[in-house]
């Protein structure tokens, strides 16, 4: 009898160990404003669902307050995160809104801003830009680059995001580690436009799913924080990507990637995850 569970104790170690990484990009709606709904009680129920989500990565946009930067900081970092900013500062000063959070040791942070001459006067003090944070994963060094585009709806706002997108591949052109890119793009239907392709796909990023069309839409418009006197959208849109790069060199492959429809939503945008497995 205890040859026999020997026997079966081997069996099951000598099985290929399947392991899992789980990442979630979620812009928060945290802007220190009259119109955003909730907000204090929103991050705090926010940090509470990231901290149990089981991610090893998390992407912030728009985690502009002082106060969400701490509450997010704090709940995450009680549960084993650690955490790179882009900038502390004031939200008029411009902090970029950037946070990214990883279960793994971070090796290095770097912060790119882009140029502040913009289409939308606005985004002057947002202070957009990249946040790249290196991280050590059972499977190798990952570089994580979290990035936020300009504002939708203005005029020559797509030049300008088009422009920031090409400055993000400049900061990802310097580094040939493995990589994720991550954020909230302000472009509907990203993947389906050749010039914002190219320029990715130049840069050996690649869309996890091998038919983009018909992404969910991240920005809904049944969404109770979309419908509000600021938003003069008709349609719902997808504004939210991850795009991977050479994952595969870390034996890591696409196992789904998908926007999360939370309920009750905790902002305006809904969280993307993507699951990758060294299966």
């Amino acid at each position: 009898m205890l040859q026999c569970c020997w026997l079966i104790v081997v069996f099951c170690y000598s099985l290929p160990h399947i392991m899992q990484l789980k990442i979630i990009s979620y812009n928060i709606w945290d802007l220190p404003l009259w119109f955003v709904k909730n907000r204090k009680n929103r991050i705090q129920k926010i940090a509470h669902y990231l901290a149990t989500s089981g991610a090893d990565i998390v992407c912030v946009q728009e985690a502009w307050s002082t106060s969400g930067r701490a509450a997010l900081c704090k709940i995450l970092g009680d549960a084993g995160y650690q955490y790179t900013i882009a900038r502390e500062a004031p939200l008029l000063v411009g902090n970029s809104g950037l946070i990214t959070f990883s279960k793994f040791p971070i090796t290095s942070k770097k912060f790119t801003a882009f140029s502040r001459l913009s289409a939308a006067f606005v985004e002057i003090f947002a202070a957009k830009g990249v946040l790249e944070t290196t991280v050590k994963t059972p499977y190798g060094e990952l570089a994580i680059f979290n990035t936020h585009l300009h504002m939708p709806s203005w005029v020559l706002g797509r030049n300008v995001r088009l422009h920031q997108m090409k400055r993000v591949l400049q900061v990802l052109a310097a580094s040939s580690t493995p990589a994720v890119l991550a954020g909230d793009f302000n472009e509907d239907k990203l993947w389906e436009q050749k010039e914002f392709t190219t320029i990715l796909e130049a840069a050996g990023f690649s869309n996890p799913l091998s038919v983009a069309t018909g992404m969910p839409p991240t920005y809904r418009l049944e969404n109770e924080f979309v419908d509000i006197w600021m938003n003069r959208d008709k349609f719902s849109r997808r504004y939210d990507y991850i795009f991977i790069r050479s994952v595969d060199a870390l034996g890591l492959n696409v196992t789904s990637y998908e926007p999360l429809y939370l309920t009750p939503v905790l902002s305006d945008h809904d969280p993307v995850v993507l699951t990758l497995s060294s299966d």
